[in-house]
């Protein structure tokens, strides 16, 4: 019989780092994504993938970085907070009334009319 060893499953963890840049006087958002093996400290982070852009949410995006709870995460240690939108209807004062083309074009007869009395 062959002596079967347990195999030892090796768990990969994840972890996230966020800074901000300023690049051309404008704030940039840096996320990185790394993957590291607890049961070996020796071995080093290996960078997964990172996104770097002006919007805090679209960095995240092209990170790769799509779990709510990371993001809120990155967020606090940045300090930055989550500001919800209200959508507000805006009505035109005359918003029924519809934009009339030029005289000319509404009433022809009147204006070749008046051509033809100009050249008489």
């Amino acid at each position: 019989m062959v002596n079967m060893e347990k195999k030892q499953r090796i768990m990969v963890k994840k972890k996230y780092v966020a800074s901000v840049r300023e690049i051309n006087d404008q704030a940039h958002y840096v996320i990185k994504k790394y993957s590291y093996f607890p049961e070996f400290p020796e071995v080093p982070e290996v960078l997964d993938s990172m996104g770097m852009h002006q919007d805090f949410l679209k960095a995240c995006s092209l990170a790769g970085v799509e779990d709510e709870q990371v993001i809120d995460d990155l967020m606090a240690a940045l300090g930055l907070r989550k500001e919800s939108g209200k959508v507000v209807r805006i009505y035109y004062v005359n918003h029924d009334a519809k934009q009339k083309s030029a005289s000319i074009f509404r009433f022809p007869q009147s204006w070749l009319s008046k051509l033809k009395w100009a050249h008489a």
